[in-house]
């Protein structure tokens, strides 16, 4: 991939170029993904209630 259409991709990902430009690629995406934050995990509301009712049956 050319430099120019890397420092685009970082700059559509990021919002900045990148401050510097390591000389593997790779390690720049390792760069990248390790210091963004991980997103929580939202538990699913599960479809039924355990007694064998539907969430959506009127009661």
């Amino acid at each position: 991939m050319p430099t120019e259409a890397f420092v685009a991709a970082w700059r559509t990902i990021t919002g900045e170029p990148p401050a510097i430009l390591l000389s593997l690629r790779a390690a720049m995406i390792a760069l990248l993904v390790s210091s963004m934050p991980v997103a929580p995990l939202q538990p699913t509301v599960p479809a039924w209630n355990g007694d064998g009712v539907g969430a959506a049956t009127a009661r």
